[in-house]
């Protein structure tokens, strides 16, 4: 199947839309410039408090092995990527599934990077920052500096997996009840 080539961005939506997707991703390392990858994905439609849409997750096939520092942060090894698929199978459905949304996450400058590396190499525009909306500036700082489980209290979530997307729906969902957004 032929990929969609875009010179610059994927307008996903022009301004944030009615559809909220919550997104997560694991990564082999800090930056893409150093030669991370995204290794595991999820994105999970947010419809109301405690009431999710549709998921996309996935593992994903990195080209390079990761440290032992980025197993021992993401919690699975090299080994437990093997069988899955690398981001270029992905990027089609992903798109699609992002397409008419505005994506939420906890530092989403970070999540776009990687997104727009990842899409630029298989052959896709990248996602304009105006589709992401970044819910870290209404996290009380006090609770971030506290740490994960802080902000899980703090969003009234159980927290533990690996993904943050229950975090993200969430804070998300709490941000939007305190300022109407």
């Amino acid at each position: 199947m032929a990929r969609p080539q875009v010179e610059n961005e994927i307008e996903l939506s022009g301004c944030f839309s009615a559809r909220f997707i919550a997104l997560d991703i694991e990564t082999s390392g800090l930056s893409p410039e150093g030669g991370g990858e995204i290794i595991e994905i999820a994105a999970v439609e947010l419809l109301e408090p405690r009431k999710f849409g549709k998921l996309l997750h996935s593992r994903i096939r990195s080209k390079t092995a990761m440290s032992k520092a980025a197993e021992d942060v993401v919690g699975f090894t090299n080994c437990d990527l093997d069988g899955a698929p690398a981001f270029a199978e992905l990027a089609e459905d992903l798109v699609e599934f992002l397409s008419d949304a505005t994506i939420v996450g906890i530092g989403t400058e970070f999540d776009r990077a990687f997104l727009n590396a990842e899409l630029a190499e298989a052959g896709y525009g990248v996602m304009a920052p105006a589709n992401f909306l970044d819910v870290s500036p209404f996290i009380p700082e006090e609770i971030q500096r506290s740490g994960m489980q802080a902000i899980n209290d703090w969003a009234g979530c159980a927290g533990g997996g690996a993904l943050a997307t229950e975090v993200v729906a969430g804070a998300f969902w709490r941000i939007r009840k305190e300022t109407g957004v």
